[in-house]
């Protein structure tokens, strides 16, 4: 038998899962499920991070795209010496080596599928070329603006010296804050990246 099918035609097993496919979603389409929204701001901001002690194993960091701020536990560059100060507009482009140009690069080749293959990746023989490429542009570090805390004996504070630190990323408001208290009195530094227009 050799009948035509007709356009738009689904057999018994296709109209079958159809069939119980619309019967589970049809509970979705209840208006409890559909006024249900999600909280955004409850989804991110339970990723706040928060730092309780002073240790410097990585700064913190707002921004917005454009701009970046990274801090310590001081709210500002203060003890870490990982923490930069980004832009997308910042960059700095190291001289070529005396006498080689770019395209003068060759890469190195690797045997691929019983034939040797030129890929762009490090050639140990242009080892000063090489070093230029991977280096070239690169977003320049554009200041550090730190905090130079005196102790009551006149000495200069180190990150061992503050009292309670804590430090709160809401990443929700873009707002880092407060700081750690210093010697005994208590100090509240707040860092924040807002939008540009």
């Amino acid at each position: 038998m050799n009948a035509e099918i007709p356009a738009g035609y689904l057999s018994r097993p296709a109209r079958a899962a159809a069939l119980v496919l619309c019967a589970a979603l049809l509970p979705l389409s209840h208006p409890a499920y559909a006024a249900r929204k999600i909280d955004r701001k409850a989804v991110v901001t339970r990723h706040n991070p928060e730092i309780r002690e002073g240790n410097l194993r990585g700064p913190m960091q707002v921004g917005n795209g454009e701009f970046a701020f990274g801090f310590d536990i001081s709210g500002m560059q203060t003890f870490s010496d990982n923490a930069n100060t980004m832009s997308n507009w910042g960059w700095y482009r190291f001289p070529l080596p005396q006498g080689q140009r770019p395209e003068d690069f060759r890469g190195a080749e690797w045997e691929a599928q019983g034939r040797m293959v030129r890929y762009d990746i490090p050639n140990p023989e242009q080892g000063a070329l090489r070093d230029w490429m991977v280096r070239n542009p690169q977003r320049i570090n554009l200041g550090r603006i730190g905090l130079v805390l005196i102790k009551d004996d006149g000495s200069r504070a180190g990150i061992g010296d503050l009292t309670d630190p804590v430090q709160r990323l809401d990443l929700w408001k873009r707002l880092a804050g407060p700081g750690g208290g210093g010697g005994g009195g208590g100090a509240v530094i707040a860092s924040t990246a807002g939008r540009w227009s």
